[in-house]
């Protein structure tokens, strides 16, 4: 009896300790069966004029680099013909960003959705129209497979310039220069009770281009009442502020970015905001950054800094350098 139950113990213990090891197995195992990539989207460089006298036709080109086939939205076409695929467009003109959904202009589909299958290392091409005055673009293309997670996905293009696909190039005379706003101090007021304790920065924004220039922040309507005209309330704000040959930079936090969106400053406007540093005296010099948007895309962002501000230790006040 007492051999049995230890035989039985061995075994219990022997299938514990391999359970870890073939659960790990399975794990690594159900992982590698979900490995995918995203397809590759390219535009192709050549902007032929379509029939309509305004509107200009690209050419997309998908590629699934997965070893499994992958399932994206198309349209019904006859049974013979090949799949349709319909893209997300979303593109640049008037100087506004515009979207829709499209397919191939060239071919006439029947009514109705339907799912197509992109083979391993197959591509799938659509040509798509856009107006005549587009200046940039990029296309997304939705799809899923089969037990993936999330259960559908959408993939972009590059943002692709109208000048690219012309043959131009990125680095041509023709290409605009980084364009950056100019920011300048306005008043400096110290500001010490019960419920502040620090130092108000004002500061004036100026574009002096001839195209807007674009930043995040709050919306005129997301305040009641509304943002006064001519005041913004840009996020990405930043100060430097130098004591006792210290220099510490920090960013402006913003406590609920709720009501916030892509906004433009327009070409030779003006605006002024306020920047809250938490110092009181301790502080020499103090300059006020403030991001803005570069790429077309909203990804890109550089900071631009206003002249650093000396503090005058007997009168308190801030003087420019």
């Amino acid at each position: 009896m007492a051999r049995g139950i230890a035989s039985l113990l061995v075994w219990i213990f022997a299938v514990a300790a391999l359970s870890p090891i073939e659960a790990a197995a399975e794990k690594k195992k159900r992982k590698a069966k979900t490995v995918w990539q995203h397809p590759l989207i390219r535009i192709k460089s050549s902007t032929k004029r379509a029939k309509a006298a305004s509107r200009i036709e690209i050419s997309v080109l998908v590629t699934n680099p997965n070893k499994k086939p992958l399932v994206f939205l198309a349209l019904g076409v006859p049974a013979k013909a090949p799949h349709v695929p319909v893209f997300s467009v979303e593109y640049r003109s008037a100087g506004k960003w515009r979207g829709h959904w499209d397919h191939d202009a060239k071919v006439q589909p029947l009514k109705g959705i339907r799912d197509g299958e992109l083979a391993p290392g197959a591509t799938v091409q659509g040509k798509l129209l856009l107006p005549k005055d587009w200046k940039r673009v990029r296309v997304g293309f939705a799809w899923t497979m089969k037990n993936l997670k999330p259960p559908q996905l959408m993939s972009w293009s590059r943002e692709t310039s109208r000048q690219e696909l012309s043959g131009k190039g990125k680095n041509t005379p023709s290409q605009p220069k980084v364009q950056r706003p100019r920011i300048r101090v306005l008043s400096v007021s110290r500001h010490v009770n019960k419920n502040f304790r620090g130092t108000s920065v004002q500061i004036e924004i100026h574009n002096p281009h001839r195209s807007p220039l674009s930043y995040y922040g709050f919306k005129r309507l997301s305040f009641s009442p509304p943002i006064p005209a001519g005041t913004i309330r840009p996020f990405g704000s930043r100060y430097e502020i130098a004591h006792k040959g210290v220099t510490r930079v920090k960013d402006v936090m913003i406590s609920c970015p709720v009501g916030g969106g892509r906004l433009e400053l327009k070409p030779g406007a003006k605006a002024v905001y306020s920047v809250w540093a938490p110092v009181v005296d301790d502080w020499d010099s103090i300059r006020i950054g403030q991001r803005w948007i570069t790429g077309e895309s909203g990804r890109g962002g550089r900071t631009v800094w206003t002249k650093p501000l000396k503090r005058n230790p007997k009168s308190g006040k801030a003087k420019s350098n």
